[in-house]
């Protein structure tokens, strides 16, 4: 939900610059944690994105996604 929240602050621009990539990029982790109110604000901003702004986004979860995934135990 940390993710979702941090997405819904850099995509309207609260207390961090605006930033549809990195919001899409936290909602995305978001939704791959099971948090399913994210998918629908993903789809409602990848609307209102240019595709660089979604290649960016992406681009960007897998960077954030490799570093918090937990070791193969």
């Amino acid at each position: 939900m940390a993710q979702y929240n941090l997405g819904e602050l850099y995509e309207a621009g609260i207390g961090v610059p605006e930033d549809k990539a990195k919001a899409y990029a936290l909602y995305n982790l978001a939704a791959g944690n099971n948090y399913f109110d994210s998918i629908k604000r993903l789809e409602k901003l990848k609307r209102r994105m240019t595709l660089e702004q979604i290649d960016a986004g992406q681009k960007l979860s897998r960077e954030l996604f490799g570093k918090i995934k937990k070791p193969q135990e």
